[in-house]
């Protein structure tokens, strides 16, 4: 009895190999604290006794609603269970609920393991985490150890990561399932007998080392061959990023590289979970703009969730009716049959729905503005987008003038903000049109006027775009307009014209039936449109034709004509020049020159050579460059 052979590591002098106990080497009463720990891990490994229930996944069919409870308090889900806590069971979260029982579960109940992986994606407020968080409920449910982990928690900036550590974990044991689980897993640590210890230390150390606590839960849970271990990690992709987060108490935050920061260390390497028994579930924000999973040789599947379909749209709409307006026809184009904005309008008319629906709509309108408005100015930040913001910008400025556009960048297509349209796309909903006039600030547009500049492809746009700019801010707040331009009869000095516009009306293609244009309309020509690229009728009455180039016209005098030809608007056989009379006058008649205050004016660049080469008799033929 004087020694004790043992092959284990962390047992006495912690090495590997057989090592000789005696008591000249280690005081007797550490030595049979190490006996006493060494026979309860084996009798915790001899006794799992677990079971399962599958009373919840049974209960679970596509189109159904169960209830759920707010139970992973990390999860964010504020406005996601604004409906008495019930969740419409969609196509995609059933197929991995059914996953999770039959490839997770049952088949480990039958001690055949498999590590399950799945990483979902999809557009901003499409459901990510509420599927992610529905699984999760149906996996603890059943009786599976379950952690569920926001990146974003650990990854913001606004606390000392030990204390985050320790607030984390003490929320994760208050679910009694996970305590009694964690009781009866041993711990593979020297200085702890199960994994209800380590937790609990993270959970309390108040000296720093919880990180090497919360580290070593982590190893122990993946190492778990008897329990099923499912581990979501919501907005995985923060661990990815630099990003602000306090390492030291009462220090200032600092920008931190995913490999300098002690929890992206642990989460950013997908090797760190391979469960031996049990799923890893990861779901990626919307501004992670990558196409493809990573593989590691476990079976990892890529889901992407999208907007409501048809199907689920009508169930939704239907089970919650008496808490709905009456008429519900405007509302899925409204919110663009985003899970999320369905949420946030619920919660307006929960709150303003005694005061009428335009209310409720008004206020949703101003709401989700700023929501899209915040999220276009991430899709034009430089530095946040790096290679892909040429692309992007590029696809903004189209959008913002109107045009009709048949590719999505992968930054816009996971932004939530595009849907297809025919065969071309359009931005989802009335708030996001028009969060992206609001977005386009001087900054923004300067940025994207330095990327279209370098673009063969698109640099005519440039004049386009200032031009929709300069009139759309305007219009915004009645805001009046100088133009500086010379007529082109002499080379006369600079005249002044002052135009005010309040209505901005933009239209693809011509449109069917003739628009009524009130004093004060700013009107973008259709594409392809001749002679014409912008039709002003100024508040006082001024109406300008105004041509856009960056080319150096050399023979103008045969522009101002086919203002007047007939065919130029073959819907209706009328002119440019009589189509917008008509808009405003229903009852004008054809005109071979220009009336009174009508102007026709070239908008070009400063290297024009008109001025030198270009004469017309007529003073309403106006340069601006």
């Amino acid at each position: 009895k004087r020694k004790l052979e043992d092959t284990d590591e962390g047992i006495g002098s912690q090495k590997k190999g057989k090592q000789i106990y005696s008591f000249e080497d280690i005081n007797e009463d550490q030595m049979l604290k190490d006996i006493k720990r060494r026979c309860i891990k084996e009798e915790l490994m001899s006794n799992p006794d677990i079971s399962f229930d599958l009373s919840f996944y049974k209960s679970i069919t596509i189109g159904g609603f169960i209830p759920i409870k707010n139970t992973f308090k990390e999860a964010d889900l504020q406005e996601l269970f604004s409906f008495n806590d019930e969740i419409l069971i969609r196509g995609k979260m059933k197929k991995l609920i059914d996953e999770l029982y039959h490839n997770a579960i049952l088949k480990q109940a039958k001690n055949e393991n498999t590590t399950m992986k799945y990483v979902l994606k999809g557009a901003g407020g499409v459901g990510k985490t509420t599927t992610l968080y529905t699984t999760a409920c149906a996996a603890r449910a059943a009786g599976c150890l379950v952690m569920y982990i926001n990146a974003k928690y650990f990854t913001d900036g606004t606390g000392w990561i030990n204390v985050k550590i320790n607030v984390f974990v003490q929320r994760w044991l208050e679910y009694t399932k996970n305590i009694d689980l964690l009781k009866k897993i041993p711990s593979s640590w020297p200085n702890f007998i199960s994994l209800y210890d380590v937790a609990f230390e993270a959970a309390n150390d108040k000296t720093g080392k919880a990180i090497q606590a919360f580290s070593a839960l982590i190893t122990d849970l993946c190492c778990v061959e008897y329990i099923p271990v499912i581990i979501y990690i919501d907005q995985y992709n923060s661990f990815l990023v630099k990003h602000k987060l306090i390492l030291e108490k009462d220090k200032p935050p600092q920008i931190i590289q995913p490999e300098y920061n002690p929890i992206a260390n642990i989460f950013s390497d997908w090797n760190n979970f391979n469960t031996s028994r049990g799923a890893v579930l990861y779901a990626f924000t919307s501004l992670y703009h990558g196409d493809k999973a990573a593989n590691d040789g476990n079976s990892m599947l890529y889901e992407k969730i999208q907007p409501y379909n048809d199907f689920e749209w009508n169930k939704i709409t239907t089970h919650f009716c008496n808490k709905l307006p009456d008429n519900v026809e405007f509302l899925r184009e409204f919110v663009g049959s985003i899970p999320r904005e369905f949420m946030r309008f619920f919660k307006f008319w929960s709150e303003y729905g005694s005061e009428g629906l335009n209310t409720v709509k008004f206020q949703y309108f101003e709401d989700a503005k700023r929501y899209y408005t915040t999220r276009i100015h991430r899709l034009l930040d430089r530095e946040r987008l790096g290679d892909e913001f040429k692309d992007s910008a590029m696809f903004a400025a189209k959008v913002f003038m109107g045009n009709k556009v048949s590719e999505v960048p992968g930054s816009w297509d996971s932004s939530g903000m595009v849907i297809p349209d025919g065969y071309y796309y359009k931005l989802c909903c009335p708030a996001a049109e028009y969060s992206i006039l609001t977005a386009f600030d001087d900054f923004h547009t300067k940025e994207v006027v330095k990327i279209l500049k370098e673009n063969s492809i698109m640099s005519w746009c440039v004049l386009e775009l200032c031009v929709q700019y300069c009139f759309r801010m305007a219009a915004r707040s009645v805001t009046p307009i100088e133009f500086s331009y010379t007529d082109l009869t002499t080379k006369s000095e600079l005249k002044k014209m002052i135009v005010v516009v309040k209505d901005v009306i933009v239209h693809n293609e011509i449109p069917q039936i003739l628009p009524k244009f009130n004093p004060g309309t700013f009107y973008v020509c259709w594409r392809g449109a001749a002679v014409i690229d912008f039709f002003i009728y100024s508040i006082d009455g001024i109406k300008i034709f105004l041509q856009v180039s960056e080319l150096c016209y050399r023979e103008h005098h045969t522009k101002l004509p086919d203002l007047f030809a007939n065919n130029n608007v073959p819907i209706h056989n009328l002119s440019i020049h009589h189509f917008f009379l008509k808009c405003i006058n229903s009852t004008s008649i054809p005109q071979n020159s220009l009336g009174k205050n009508e102007y026709f004016v070239y908008l070009t660049t400063n290297n024009s050579e008109m001025r030198k080469t270009t004469r017309t008799y007529n003073k309403q033929v106006c340069l601006i460059s």
